[in-house]
This record gives structure tokens, C-alpha cells and sequence, in this order.
């Protein structure tokens, strides 16, 4: 598998969507963050389709894009329809493209947050709060990263979800180099 390909795998496995009411896998994000990512869908013939939205109560445009590309399409599918865990997506993508499908996935659902004034800089990974943690989690343990698991839930229960820290400048100066 292509490098760029994988790298779409991460995104889409972070941040993609599949409704049962609509024919194709759908990727969609902020205008301004979507430049890199459109290109590389185009590039690898994903899609030649691409529609604008602005949504409610927000001034910020959405674009989105449909996985067309009936060679790829049945891949996106059957990740978002839980088929393939982020686990078993190993099966789809060569060893030498993890840091690649990892970045996509970073880019997708994960921040660094970095104060001047602290001792707290961190880099965070985010997902489901049943997330399947472990084809991340063994690549951390083969770098030698240390990381904290945790479960979120917030507003009353509404909202669940789990993130992985790295706070270790150190440890996260390992995963960018890998990356």
C-alpha cells in the first residue's frame, strides 16, 4: 500500500464517516484544514467530487468528499462499519506504513498542547470511549514511549470518550521522529 494511502486510512479511521442513508464513505472537515487532504484524495483517485457546506450556527465552511473510487471504497467501508478494528487494519497496510496511517489518525483526532510558562506539554490522541487502543499502543511499547490511558466523560454523561497522553518532551520527540 502507498504511503499517501495509508496516511488516508489514519485520517479517515480518525475523522471519516459512513451513514447507512448515503451511498459513499464521506470525509469531511474544516475548509482551511482540508487543503493537503483534498489534494491527496485526488492524487490517489479517491474521489473527484467535492461539495462546500456551511453549517448552522457556525461561520466556519465545511468541504467534504465521497470515497468514489470502487478499488478503495469497500476498504473505507468496512472500517468505519467496524469490520476492521484499528488493530486488524495492520492486515491492510504494510509495517512500513504505520507511521504513516498513525499520522493520519494524529492529524484526524490529536493535539499537542505546549505552555510557555509550564512543565506541562503534552500530545494527545483521541477516540470512542471504546476505542481498540492496541495497534497504537504496541507501537508505543516497541519505541519505548510511555503514555497514560483515560476514559473521559463529560456533560453529564453525554459525552465519552478516551484519550492517550504522552507528556514526556522526550517521549514525544521519539514518536515525532518515527512519524
Amino acid at each position: 500500500m502507498k504511503k499517501e494511502l495509508a496516511y488516508l486510512l489514519g485520517y479517515f479511521y480518525a475523522d471519516g464517516s459512513l451513514s447507512p442513508s448515503k451511498k459513499y464513505p464521506v470525509i469531511e472537515l474544516q475548509e482551511e484544514d482540508g487543503n493537503y487532504l483534498f489534494k491527496l484524495a485526488k492524487k490517489q483517485l479517491l474521489t473527484n467530487k467535492f461539495r462546500k457546506r456551511d453549517r448552522k450556527n457556525s461561520s466556519i465552511s465545511q468541504i467534504a468528499f465521497n470515497i468514489t473510487n470502487k478499488k478503495y471504497r469497500k476498504l473505507f467501508e468496512n472500517i468505519m462499519s467496524n469490520k476492521i478494528n484499528m488493530y486488524t487494519i495492520k492486515d491492510y497496510i504494510l509495517e512500513e506504513d504505520y507511521p504513516y496511517f498513525l499520522r493520519g489518525f494524529f492529524d484526524g483526532d490529536g493535539c499537542i498542547i505546549n505552555r510557555d510558562n509550564s512543565r506541562c506539554s503534552a500530545l494527545y490522541f483521541y477516540g470512542a470511549f471504546n476505542q481498540d487502543w492496541s495497534f497504537i499502543l504496541n507501537i508505543f511499547e516497541v519505541l519505548s514511549i510511555k503514555y497514560n490511558y483515560s476514559l473521559n466523560i463529560r456533560k453529564q454523561g453525554k459525552h465519552k470518550s478516551s484519550f492517550i497522553c504522552i507528556s514526556s518532551k522526550y517521549d514525544c520527540a521519539k514518536l515525532f521522529e518515527y512519524l
